[in-house]
């Protein structure tokens, strides 16, 4: 099976390819088609992230909804992992090799948005399949895609969210969200600020850039150390002794420093909020999917940074959507 990652604009193509909308990308309902069926045949799983979930329920109702019915019915709600259960079983495969002991399989695919949220999520509330969910939601459109599918009807609720305004705790939870973006946009323009001040050449902006990357880990590094029951210390001075190593060791932390490391390169580009989604997303799907399709500005850096050759993944670009299918076609035969 080959598994996919799309990003939101190539869900919002789909969406629009599966409805006849008039401004659906260019060859993008030849491609809809395809891989409708190859998801039915069970060839190629399209996997969602925590990034979907959020960029999903920042759009207006109707938009969202047809998101989510062509999310349903591609995805399956097969999911990729929350980043926080990913991470640490990176660290235990480095820390197992580094004692050469047997290395522990990574798992990085679920089922369920559940799965997605990571282990803070609340208990799965399940859906009789005898409920009427009209009952549910107020909107006509949800509950006839609830209705039509029952036994993901918990699923699609989670995925798409309240409707209309939201007040009190959920409220105050969304800006909270925001304001990690802006932290993280802001920071990363401070940095390119001291990077500009300092005379940073590219070489050393490198070196900075892995031991950045692996110092944000240090409490997932330390905790592997005592589960292995060797010293933290040991691994991390074993870390800072082999810092590209132990990067490589870390496919999702490896994409990131390659991403940071580019952005940083390129002295005019700004920081965005939504860049945070895009590391955590990418940093993910680029190690462990077969076929990543995002943004052309994060296949042009991938690209350059050689790390699409690293981890044998196939790039498409927004740009050539159109060609899924035919790249899909390729890695099927």
């Amino acid at each position: 099976m080959q598994r996919v990652y799309l990003d939101q604009n190539a869900w919002i193509a789909l969406a629009k390819a599966k409805l006849g909308r008039p401004d659906a990308p260019r060859g993008s309902r030849d491609v809809f088609d395809f891989v409708r069926e190859a998801a039915r045949r069970g060839d190629v799983s399209f996997v969602l992230s925590l990034t979907h979930l959020y960029e999903t329920q920042k759009r207006g109702w109707d938009s969202r909804l047809d998101i989510v019915e062509t999310m349903a019915e591609l995805s399956k709600f097969e999911t990729i992992v929350h980043p926080k259960v990913i991470v640490p079983q990176e660290v235990d495969h480095l820390v197992a090799m580094m004692l050469n002991e047997q290395e522990p399989r990574v798992n990085v695919f679920g089922r369920g948005l559940f799965d997605l949220l990571g282990p803070q999520a609340l208990e799965k509330l399940a859906i009789p399949a005898e409920v009427d969910a009209t009952h549910l939601t107020e909107s006509a459109r949800l509950a006839e895609l609830l209705n039509a599918h029952r036994g993901v009807a918990d699923q699609l609720l989670l995925l798409a969210g309240p409707q209309g305004y939201v007040e009190g705790d959920l409220a105050a939870f969304a800006e909270h969200l925001r304001e990690i973006d802006r932290r993280f946009s802001d920071g990363q323009t401070d940095v390119a600020a001291k990077i500009a001040g300092l005379g940073i050449d590219n070489t050393q902006l490198d070196d900075v850039l892995v031991s950045y990357v692996l110092l944000e880990i240090k409490d997932e590094i330390m905790a592997s150390a005592l589960r292995y029951g060797v010293s933290p210390d040991s691994v991390m001075d074993w870390c800072i002794t082999h810092p590209r190593r132990a990067l490589e060791l870390l496919p999702s932390r490896h994409v990131v420093q390659k991403m940071m490391f580019r952005q940083h390169v390129q002295r005019q580009t700004k920081w965005k909020e939504n860049d945070l989604h895009d590391f955590t997303a990418l940093g993910v799907a680029v190690p462990y999917c077969d076929v990543v399709v995002t943004e052309n500005h994060w296949v042009d850096t991938l690209r350059r940074t050689g790390t699409d050759t690293t981890y044998a993944t196939s790039l498409v670009s927004m740009k050539e959507i159109g060609s899924l299918h035919t790249v899909l076609l390729g890695l099927l035969h």
